[in-house]
């Protein structure tokens, strides 16, 4: 048992969660950023509760990528989002986005993650060379740049990007993203609770 002992002991009711149905899950809902202004859509996977504060977890509703360099070790490592890095390499790719795929896609800067709007073909098969893996997750290649003598790849990731935002009994319809003090409290506990309910749901098929 993971982390029934700690997450009881840091909270005073014993957290628990619940998939959203499936009736509910097809629409689109804002993650807002109160702080930045900004937000992202995601489709609403589940929905948990920790110590009387109900949490949705959401899944972005667009390709969700990343900015990518490889470090000594020929490993992919991305770039943080929110770093001086970011804000001269996001114009860049975006830029070459463009000129690769015209309007069938758009790169967007979202307050979690990098997204590809717009339609794209399945994933390549594992074989292919365009295909890397990034710490045990394997990344789909979409563009390659340079950029100050250093070479970047926009890759697609395979894993699905978790997005948590709290609900609003005043305003149901948007989800407000967690501050950064919020997000280091409660995250592992929700990641860990997240990923215990999928295991113990595949367990049951």
């Amino acid at each position: 048992r993971k982390c029934s002992l700690s997450t009881t002991s840091l909270f005073d009711a014993a957290p628990r969660l619940e998939t959203v149905p499936e009736t509910e899950a097809r629409g689109a809902v804002p993650f807002v950023d109160t702080e930045g202004n900004s937000f992202i859509e995601c489709y609403c996977d589940s929905v948990a509760e920790l110590n009387g504060v109900k949490y949705t977890i959401g899944i972005p509703c667009d390709h969700s990528v990343a900015l990518c360099c490889f470090d000594e070790e020929d490993q992919l490592i991305p770039v943080p989002l929110h770093v001086k890095l970011m804000d001269d390499l996001f114009p860049v790719a975006q830029r070459l986005v463009e000129d690769e795929f015209g309007e069938e896609l758009s790169l967007q800067r979202t307050p979690q993650v990098l997204t590809l709007m717009g339609e794209m073909e399945e994933m390549a098969d594992d074989d292919d060379e365009d295909d890397f893996d990034s710490d045990d997750e394997q990344v789909e290649v979409i563009l390659s740049f340079e950029h100050r003598r250093k070479e970047y790849n926009l890759v697609r990731l395979s894993d699905p990007v978790l997005v948590v935002g709290k609900c609003n009994s005043e305003d149901p319809s948007k989800r407000f993203l967690l501050t950064p003090d919020e997000s280091a409290e409660v995250m592992p506990l929700l990641e860990q609770l997240f990923l215990d309910f999928h295991h113990e749901a595949l367990g049951k098929e």
